[in-house]
């Protein structure tokens, strides 16, 4: 005599087995085919310090960019030209380079554009903006586009 249910699988077991190892290559996967990135650009190194900053002081840091670079200030008032650059809050652009702020819209105030906002909780402002090459008088070869995610403050680059 046979018993019931004494031997095998039933449908509903080997679909949740499947699923779980659907769900596990899903997961592994993508970190297995994508390459590693080269070295990270300098100018991502120090967004990334600016956003690092405003969370470990629990203040938030605002990023303001121009034709000599980049400089973070905590307050937009008292960002004078003349002050003197503390060195982990400023960044010089690289020769024949020039800063194309396209979001948040640049002030039609200023030489300068503001590029980021970061806040205590790592939280940000959306920011773009692409650093240019001028191969000659007239002509700019794109060279990097960065994007700053609103939600996770993240540093998104991309050479061009």
């Amino acid at each position: 005599m046979r018993t019931i249910g004494a031997g095998g699988f039933t449908l509903i077991e080997l679909l949740v087995v499947l699923t779980v190892i659907a769900l596990g290559t899903a997961v592994v996967l993508p970190r297995l085919i994508i390459r590693p990135k080269g070295p990270k650009p300098e100018v991502v190194t120090f967004l990334e310090r600016q956003r690092a900053r405003a969370i470990t002081q629990g203040r938030t840091v605002q990023v303001w960019g121009g034709a000599q670079g980049f400089d973070a200030d905590d307050e937009i008032a008292d960002a004078a030209p003349n002050v003197s650059r503390q060195a982990d809050r400023h960044f010089d652009l690289p020769r024949d380079t020039r800063l194309i702020a396209l979001k948040p819209p640049p002030p039609a105030y200023a030489d300068r554009a503001l590029i980021a906002v970061f806040y205590p909780d790592g939280t940000s402002i959306a920011g773009a903006f692409d650093l240019v090459e001028k191969t000659a008088p007239g002509l700019t070869e794109p060279r990097l586009h960065i994007d700053i995610t609103p939600m996770q403050g993240e540093i998104i680059h991309a050479q061009r």
